[in-house]
């Protein structure tokens, strides 16, 4: 299992990680024409991207569909996860994603950022035989 910290980011348009996150995919070919822009607007390139299966600390599995780009930590964002149907809840008294049939994935706040821990089977194959 590989572990993946993905900072919750509102800001982000897209879910993204970086070239040595999730080794147990090969990202697709990159698309040229497709760039990132940054808070400061400087741009960084899209360098394919990488569909996987990850499973949360309550044992949750999730389908993530992540574009890889030169980032520093990955980022996970709220308007792809509310896009794809779920909720995302921020509140002093426990933050978390709710999916549609009210399963809910728990997020951590660590000086004031939002992350998310989840884990990475190197098998993608043979871990979720049989499961959509």
């Amino acid at each position: 299992w590989e572990e993946v910290e993905f900072l919750v980011d509102s800001g982000a348009s897209a879910t993204v990680i970086g070239e040595g996150d999730v080794r147990a995919v090969n990202p697709s070919a990159p698309n040229r024409d497709r760039n990132y822009k940054l808070a400061d607007g400087s741009t960084i390139p899209h360098k394919g991207s990488k569909s996987f299966k990850a499973v949360s600390n309550e044992g949750h599995s999730r389908w993530v569909n992540a574009q890889v780009t030169d980032v520093d930590r990955p980022l996970l964002s709220v308007s792809a996860i509310v896009k794809g149907g779920n909720r995302v809840v921020f509140d002093p008294k426990g933050s978390f994603i709710e999916d549609r049939d009210g399963q809910r994935i728990a997020m951590e706040e660590r000086n004031g950022l939002f992350t998310l821990r989840m884990w990475i089977p190197k098998d993608q194959d043979s871990c979720f035989q049989g499961q959509a």
